[in-house]
């Protein structure tokens, strides 16, 4: 198994557009809809951040040999955080968001090619590799090694 670089550039260079497409945003941008029922936009940013700690959460644990819920509380704490978070001002959401990416792609680039088969339990509560999940493949049993 080798690491997935093209998927780690990727998702870098992803936060970077976000990071850059969000900096100029005031509070009345963010207190207004988006076009998901209820959210506005400060809760679409609040998942993202949630997601991506979420996520830096996971990959601590497996490179400590642990697994855990991808959210504390599981989807009653991920609500939670996410309402929290949607409403506070527009510099501190964005400010959320960055410091969020840069820890998850500092993990990422941080794993060895031999941990990248480390365990990750889902929000589904199933079991896949870190590498199957981070990028969206198959269960850890029906992972193919490639590289």
């Amino acid at each position: 198994m080798s690491v997935p670089q093209i998927e780690i550039d990727g998702c870098r260079q992803a936060h970077t557009k976000l990071v850059t497409a969000i900096a100029d945003l005031t509070d009345t941008d963010v207190s207004q809809p988006s076009l998901l029922a209820d959210w506005t936009l400060g809760h679409v940013l609040a998942r993202l951040a949630r997601h991506a700690d979420a996520m830096s959460r996971r990959i601590d644990a497996a490179l400590q040999g642990e697994v855990v819920e991808q959210y504390v509380g599981c989807a009653d704490g991920r609500d939670a955080e996410i309402d929290a978070g949607a409403t506070r001002a527009a510099h501190a959401i964005v400010a959320d968001i960055t410091s969020s990416a840069v820890r998850l792609d500092a993990l990422f680039a941080s794993v060895l090619v031999d941990r990248w088969s480390m365990l990750v339990r889902t929000q589904r509560c199933d079991q896949r590799a870190l590498m199957a999940w981070a990028l969206g493949r198959g269960p850890a049993s029906e992972l193919e090694p490639w590289g």
